[in-house]
């Protein structure tokens, strides 16, 4: 994972964008400006936000409204949240899907931080996830599937721009 890191944050720095490393502090913390993504059991968000420092991207998987409930509180050590998995998934067969209310519900809490919907999204279903109030969406293998992955993306780049209801 590490070595393939290594050739990622090149690309992803020369287009601006922030690699972000799932679960491994380790990883993250050996990359320059790497940022981390931990799931509920993945650490203390805490611990992480001192070790990686103020400069570098942190986010948090959430499940449950109690959990973005505090996600939002712990917006002081977090850049972002991510609820889901919003429709079933075969990259975490073993999570529930929390639908398209736990979306809805977590909008209305108006969360000072962006909040990203991930789980079973695609190009299908992707107007019912921005419609409860999905800004932001992670998209694993709808685009990777796709011949013109490329395209894929651009797509949900134009969807997510577009207002809510358009």
């Amino acid at each position: 994972m590490r070595e393939l890191a290594r050739r990622v944050l090149p690309l992803a720095a020369a287009r601006g964008v922030p690699l972000i490393v799932n679960d491994h502090l380790d990883v993250a913390l050996s990359l320059p400006g790497a940022g981390l993504h931990l799931g509920q059991d993945d650490g203390d968000i805490r611990a992480a936000r001192l070790a990686l420092g103020r400069a570098r991207v942190l986010g948090l998987s959430t499940h449950s409204l109690e959990q973005a409930r505090a996600a939002i509180a712990a917006a002081d050590v977090l850049s972002y949240f991510a609820v889901g998995p919003v429709f079933p998934t075969g990259t975490k067969p073993d999570y529930p899907a929390v639908g398209l209310g736990l979306v809805a519900r977590v909008r209305a809490l108006g969360p000072p931080l962006p909040f990203f919907c991930i789980g079973g999204i695609s190009r299908a279903n992707l107007s019912q996830v921005v419609a409860a109030g999905a800004r932001g969406v992670v998209a694993v293998s709808d685009p990777l599937l796709d011949p013109d992955t490329a395209g894929a993306v651009r797509a949900y780049a134009r969807a997510l721009r577009q207002p809510a209801g358009a």
